[in-house]
C-alpha cells in the first residue's frame, strides 16, 4: 500500500521524465489521511530540511511574527490537548472569530488534527 509521502516522493523522483512517472506512480491510500497530522506534523514539522523554516509569517502595521513548522505544530498540539480536555472532538463545530493573528492559524491546524469543523467569522 502506497502512502501519500511515498506517492509524492515517486513524482518528485521522476519529475523530469513523464513516462517514468506514469509507470512508477501508485495512487496513495488516503483513507484516514489527515493533512495536519500526516503531512504538516509528520513531514514538514519533523524533517530537518523543513522543521525550522517559516510556516507562517503575519505582517501588520506593528511588525511581523513568524512561526516555524516545528513551532506551529507544537502550539497547535497544545490546543488539541486543551480542546480535547473540553470534550471537543471529531465532527464538532466550533465558531472562531479572530482576525489574521497567530492564534487563528494555530486553532485552524488544531481543528484539522481533531477533525473539528471550523465556522470562520471575522470580528
Amino acid at each position: 500500500m502506497t502512502s501519500f509521502a511515498e506517492a509524492r516522493a515517486t513524482l518528485l523522483a521522476h519529475r523530469t521524465d513523464h513516462a517514468a512517472a506514469v509507470e512508477a506512480f501508485r495512487w496513495p491510500d488516503v483513507r484516514g489521511f489527515n493533512w495536519a497530522l500526516d503531512w504538516f506534523d509528520g513531514v514538514l514539522a519533523s524533517e530537518s530540511a523543513t522543521a525550522d523554516r517559516d510556516a507562517l509569517v503575519i505582517v501588520d502595521p506593528h511588525g511581523e511574527e513568524r512561526l516555524s513548522f516545528r513551532e506551529l505544530a507544537a502550539r497547535s498540539n497544545r490546543l488539541v490537548r486543551y480542546l480535547g480536555s473540553l470534550g471537543i472532538g471529531h465532527g464538532d463545530r466550533v465558531l472562531v472569530m479572530l482576525g489574521n493573528v497567530l492564534p487563528l492559524w494555530e486553532i485552524m491546524l488544531a481543528a484539522i488534527k481533531l477533525g473539528v469543523v471550523i465556522i470562520p467569522a471575522t470580528p
